[in-house]
């Protein structure tokens, strides 16, 4: 404390404006170090509040942050308490205990470029769901920005750290996986990449000329149980590269075929996955890390992004709610059974992959083709082929891409 005096001394008498930091572990230390900033003609003071915070629910710590902040109040014309920018480790209105009080800190940024939003939730993460908040802010940007924006993200927490030291509460907000802002959105199923009836070169000749700003794959995109690994090696390297290329945002879900991978990915996400990256809207730099590694690990990284479903909130207000079919029902759903489906889930559309076959019944149901053909011992199965729904500014729409 006393090499901290003595340098402050230094600069204060160079001229240079300077604000006390007040120092100690007790009352006496903070009294002598008052006293002696005092003596500088010192008349604002810091207090670095941050560690207590952090520990706040051990009363004796508490009770010490308390104290100092008293101390100094009673002693300076003006504080500065620093790190006490993180709204959820402020209980109380610094504002009216401390009407000379000012904070000070940086979570609200650091948080913001790790993806975190401050709301009534909690910190949510905007890297796994699109986050839509009506706070002041967040009314001036379009719906999905927090997800998208750093800049967006800090300016929202920011102002959650204004109210909240004002003493007012945290804003509501609603968590959905894929906020539509009419882009062209391109929905497939089944590729089962890594099997002699993949057709995953079909599949990237139509992306490449169709070029969808997002894909979003409906389970059994792999097919892990195939026992030829070269082969999987082999087309999972022209799926990436298609990737790459288009460089879209990707929205892997699980299906049957590459259910069994969650627990791995969980295990890979710490490996995998890098928090200043969102992997599903910047795919391609998300996947350009390991660029020199085996496509097999590339695999693993696709399903550490992938989700159970995703329900996607149309320009107009619609949700869709999209996932693997037979994880909802064996086989293809009843008109009764989609509605069902679709009051649970409070959405006005349902598309499901996993049955190999179209369907489509109005504007309510789709069920998508397979990118497999049949193998040839399978006399039974009967696959429709090459089918992609679209979402785009004009609506929905499937298509089916011939040879």
């Amino acid at each position: 404390m006393l090499h901290s005096v003595e340098q402050l001394r230094r600069v204060i008498k160079a001229g240079i404006p300077a604000i006390g930091l007040l120092n100690g572990s007790n009352a006496d230390q903070y009294e002598k170090c008052a006293g002696l900033l005092v003596t500088m003609g010192i008349d604002c003071v810091a207090i670095h509040v941050s560690e207590y915070l952090k520990h706040r629910r051990d009363p004796l710590l508490m009770g010490l942050m308390w104290d100092a902040l008293k101390f100094a109040s009673s002693k300076f014309r003006k504080m500065l308490i620093v790190g006490a920018t993180d709204p959820f480790l402020i209980r109380y209105p610094i504002k009216e205990a401390f009407p000379n009080a000012s904070v000070s800190g940086l979570s609200w940024f650091i948080d913001a470029k790790h993806g975190l939003v401050y709301s009534a939730l909690g910190k949510v993460n905007a890297y796994e769901k699109d986050v839509v908040c009506g706070c002041v802010p967040c009314s001036k940007i379009e719906k999905g920005a927090l997800s998208r924006s750093t800049f967006d993200r800090a300016v929202h927490n920011f102002s959650v750290v204004q109210d909240a030291i004002a003493g007012q509460g945290f804003p509501e907000v609603e968590l959905i996986d894929i906020v539509h802002r009419k882009k062209k959105l391109a929905i497939v199923s089944d590729l089962h990449i890594g099997t002699n009836g993949s057709l995953v070169a079909d599949f990237c000749n139509a992306m490449r000329k169709e070029k969808p700003e997002a894909l979003i794959f409906l389970g059994d995109t792999f097919d892990m149980s195939t026992s030829d690994f070269k082969l999987l090696e082999e087309q999972s390297e022209a799926f990436f590269k298609l990737m790459h290329q288009l460089s879209c945002e990707v929205y892997p879900v699980y299906g049957g075929a590459d259910r069994s991978l969650p627990m791995l990915a969980d295990q890979l996400k710490r490996i995998a996955y890098d928090y200043e990256i969102h992997p599903n809207l910047d795919f391609a730099r998300y996947l350009m890390w390991e660029f020199e590694y085996r496509p097999l690990y590339q695999i693993f990284k696709f399903y550490v992004a992938a989700r159970d479903s995703i329900t996607i909130l149309t320009a107009r207000g619609r949700r869709l709610y999209a996932a693997y079919g037979p994880s909802l029902n064996f086989g293809m759903p009843s008109p009764e059974r989609v509605g069902e489906i679709l009051k649970e889930k409070g959405c006005g559309c349902l598309v499901l992959g996993g049955y190999h076959r179209k369907a489509i019944r109005g504007r309510r149901f789709y069920s998508l083709g397979a990118w497999q053909v049949p193998a040839e011992d399978d006399k039974e199965s009967k696959h429709d082929l090459r089918g992609a729904l679209f979402l785009d500014e004009k609506g929905i729409a499937y298509r089916e891409f011939g040879v």
